[in-house]
Formats: C-alpha cells, structure tokens, sequence
C-alpha cells in the first residue's frame, strides 16, 4: 500500500522540479499529465537534479500476452519477444514537471515524440512516465538513475484517427491523433461489458447512470448511485438495494453485497462480480471480484517499479475498503 510523500520530501520534489521549467515561453502544450506523488520504499538521494519526461516504449505492450501478465518491463529490455538487440526506452526531452504541496505533479509535453520511439507500422506509440535524478547532468536518464514513474497508465500517441475497430487499435475505444493519458488497465481489444437486467429484476447492475435517468439506465428495480463511502462513482453506478432480494431467496449470480451509502444515508446494495477488468466498463477495474473506480494512478517513488499489467485480462488490484 503507498504511504504519503512525507512533507520534507514533497518540498525538495517542489524545489527541484522548480528548476525544469524552461524560461523561454514554449507555447501552449500539447498534452499535459498530472496525478499524486507517493512512496513506495525508502527515500531516494536528492543531491542531483531531478526531471521526469515520457520515455517511449520499443515494443507494443498490449501483445505481451500471458509471459508479462503481471508486470510489463522498463529494464532488460532483451526479455521483450521481438526487440531488437540494443532497444532502449526513448527520452521525449521537450517537457517540463512541476511537483506542488501536496503531493501533486504535472507533466507538459511541447512536441510530439520523436521518430525513434516508432512501433513498426502501428500507428500508435506508448509510453511510461518516469523520474530520475541527473547525478551527472547531462539532461538525460541515464543506467542507475530512475527513481519512480507513474506505473498505473500510459501515455499513448496517435498518429491518426482510429475507430474502435480498427484492427491496429486495441484500445477498444475510438482514439483521436495526437496524444492520450490512459489510466491500466486497457481493454486491449476486448468489447465493453453488456448489461443485460439480472435474473428476476429489472436492474442493470454496473452500468452507468444519471438521477434524471435512472430508471431508464438501471431498470425499475435499479439504483443510481454517484457516490460511495470512499468518494465518487464516476459516471453513475446502477446497483440493486438488498431489500429487493427477500432473505428466503438466493441472490442471482454476478452480483455480491456491499456496505455503501446513498444520500447521506447507510445502505447495503449489489454490486458487480468480474473475474477480470475486462468484465468492468471504462474507469472502472476488477478489484477482488468487484467493479469498482480504477485507483488513482501515482508518480511512485520507487526505483525497481514496473508498469503494472497492460491488458484488463490480466490485472487485478486489492480491492479498498468498501463501508465502514
């Protein structure tokens, strides 16, 4: 579990990145990432300037498939099927970082990445945030530099316009050119979950939601709710309250109980079931068999991180604590 940034750490992390932010007027940026800044192990050394810049990936990691189901490499690139002998991440140098109390960083990109970080023929790039400390300042992450990245997404760069089915986009989302910030995992291909009515009720159980159209996106036995006790249900979420399942009665397959609230007011109601986050919709992962919000993804400081599993199938996350 990452703890807070302790606060002596977050302002050397302020006053260093600081420092990054080109004095000469750059223009607006193309693209701008930012998230919370945790600790994952011991603090690193702070003596040499840090800077953080997207680092373009030599391999497609939503082919890795079941050898990298649980981590895709940053290091040791030669265990990547197909790389070339010799790959290495590529720097994208035209970005500037600004760390801030508490904890909160933001990344700005200037240009697109450069053509050496080019895939074959895709027309998509990905990429991995990470944070170094210059110890010989010559602007670049060099071997035994890294101290963190932001594992939980991705940064990805479209060449162009991609329908969802595309069969060079298995992002099973339409993707416009240029860049974008995805959170892990993707759906690598697999269709969005349907939400067909439970057995016996009219409630579709995970789908999204709006109050003015509840009925109409949960079913009449439905629930919309926007938020629970560890904060907001993005998008709305359609859950069936216990009460609509009498004691006597099994409960229908796929759904599993959850302290929650609704209105400032406790309540105990059906959730989701998944196996995988594949069975979850957008922004949503399968946390101990249950949808839930995707964790916020963190600038980890943590030198020995890699990116967590690319492809839903493959990635479930310890699920928070959901109720009192």
């Amino acid at each position: 579990m990452n703890r807070a940034l302790p606060l002596t750490l977050i302002g050397a992390l302020c006053a260093c990145g600081d420092a990054l932010l080109d004095e000469r007027y750059r223009g607006e940026p193309l693209f701008t990432l930012g998230g919370k800044v945790a600790s994952d192990g011991d603090q690193p050394d702070l003596d040499a300037p840090l800077r953080a810049a997207v680092f373009w990936l030599p391999y497609d990691p939503t082919t890795l498939g079941l050898a990298f189901a649980e981590r895709t490499p940053i290091d040791d690139l030669d265990r990547i099927p197909g790389v070339a002998e010799g790959a290495t991440l590529v720097e994208q140098s035209a970005v500037s970082l600004d760390v801030r109390f508490p904890g909160v960083y933001e990344i700005n990109v200037f240009a697109p990445p450069p053509a050496a970080a080019r895939i074959g023929q895709s027309p998509l790039r990905y990429g991995v945030v990470l944070l170094y400390a210059d110890l010989d300042g010559d602007g670049r992450m060099d071997d035994g530099e890294r101290i963190g990245g932001a594992t939980g997404q991705l940064v990805v760069y479209s060449d162009r316009a991609l329908t969802v089915d595309d069969p060079q986009n298995p992002l099973a989302r339409a993707v416009d050119p240029g860049y974008l910030g995805i959170e892990l995992p993707l759906r690598c291909g697999h269709p969005p979950p349907t939400y067909d009515p439970i057995e016996d009720f009219d409630a579709r159980v995970g789908a999204g939601c709006a109050p003015e159209t509840a009925a109409a996106d949960c079913g009449v036995d439905g629930t919309c709710l926007l938020e629970d006790f560890d904060g907001p249900l993005p998008g709305g979420y359609c859950v069936l309250d216990k009460r609509a399942i009498m004691d006597e009665h099994a409960p229908p397959d796929g759904i599993v109980l959850i302290e929650t609230e609704r209105d400032g007011r406790e309540l105990e109601a059906w959730y989701r079931v998944c196996d995988h986050s594949d069975g979850c919709r957008e922004g949503y992962t399968c946390q101990t068999h249950v949808c839930l919000p995707a964790l916020s993804p963190a600038l980890v400081l943590d030198p020995t991180a890699e990116i967590q599993a690319v492809c839903a199938e493959y990635h479930e996350l310890e699920r928070r604590e959901v109720g009192g």
